[in-house]
């Protein structure tokens, strides 16, 4: 069997090596899937060798057995990570693995340049008009707003309606949702998906992992994007389904 580290990231050195595997395997997507565009991918290259030179700066320790580090790129940032790994196993006739980790630690996130909306505009070849009603519409999921400016990641992209979207949040003693939407408290979890009864009404199950309660709410689309807007401008409320690729 192989050795630990001959299956996991250990080093920096490794780290660098198997980060390099990964731009290949971008490079890979983009001749292959025409669902995004040359921006994107152009994008993803761009952040994820700024992530193998931030690293080469860093004094990184050799890990001993049963922990190991593993990069994590989703739609907001590029993320080094440590795990401790609890067991692991190679599946048969492959090179690939299985692990349980119980703990985790970040250590290295490099976020996705954000940009104003004209910035994005112009990559896009669109108006700001477009994109303030993309924003308007729940078109651009992984946005964030700072006062009453909205900034966008340099690699984000229109979504389609019929696209399932996950958004979720931690409860606590104080309430993070009011007014119109104070039954979202007692979840934890929104899922948004297109009705099979018809394109103009939308599905939204919820759930709370911590009670296991669930309920299902049918808006139409002009409900649907303003609760949708609703979970975007909430800074606690995150995209759950946002990873891109995981290297190691």
């Amino acid at each position: 069997m192989k050795k630990f580290n001959e299956l996991f990231m250990t080093t920096k050195e490794s780290i660098i090596k198997t980060s390099e595997t990964g731009i290949e395997l971008i490079n890979n997507m983009a001749s292959k899937d025409k669902t995004h565009s040359a921006a994107y991918y152009s994008a993803l290259k761009d952040r994820l060798n700024d992530f193998i030179s931030y690293v080469e700066t860093c004094n990184l320790p050799i890990l001993n057995d049963d922990f190991a580090y593993f990069v994590e790129v989703k739609t907001d940032a590029i993320t080094l990570f440590m795990k401790y790994i609890m067991e692991y196993k190679l599946i048969e006739g492959s090179d690939k693995k299985k692990y349980i980790n119980a703990d985790e630690y970040e250590i290295i996130k490099l976020p996705f340049k954000l940009l104003t909306i004209e910035e994005y505009a112009r990559l896009n070849g669109v108006t700001s008009y477009v994109i303030s009603q993309w924003i308007r519409r729940g078109k651009l999921k992984n946005i964030k707003k700072i006062g009453r400016e909205w900034y966008i990641p340099e690699i984000e992209e229109f979504a389609k309606d019929n696209k399932e979207t996950v958004y979720v949040w931690k409860t606590s003693d104080e309430k993070i949702f009011d007014k119109d939407y104070d039954y979202l408290n007692n979840y934890t979890r929104a899922t948004i998906r297109q009705s099979e009864k018809s394109k103009m009404s939308f599905n939204v199950d919820l759930y709370d992992s911590v009670t296991g309660n669930s309920e299902i709410k049918e808006l139409d689309t002009k409900e649907k994007q303003k609760f949708e807007i609703m979970l975007i401008s909430n800074d606690r409320v995150k995209l759950d389904n946002n990873m891109i690729i995981r290297i190691g």
